[in-house]
């Protein structure tokens, strides 16, 4: 996937985040399989969303994307 980037910051955020947010969302979902699958789709929303406009605050944003998808897995039990 070769998306340019408007806050190209946001890559290297994730990837210094990444295991803060997958631990977060397995203190909520209880599964590491379901934690791992939410955090590679909070990556799929920012590439989504870093090409669309720009992330003023990118660790608040990825927080905020790791908390909606793990409460959407949570709230159907299913997973992402």
């Amino acid at each position: 996937m070769n998306v340019e980037l408007l806050n190209p910051d946001i890559h290297s955020t994730f990837l210094a985040y990444r295991t803060k947010l997958r631990q977060a969302a397995l203190k909520i979902l209880g599964s590491r399989e379901q934690a791992e699958d939410v955090v590679q789709e909070v990556y799929l929303k920012i590439v989504e969303a870093t090409s669309t406009f720009n992330v003023r605050q990118p660790v608040a944003y990825l927080y905020q994307t790791c908390l909606l998808y793990t409460s959407d897995a949570a709230d159907e039990g299913l997973g992402v």
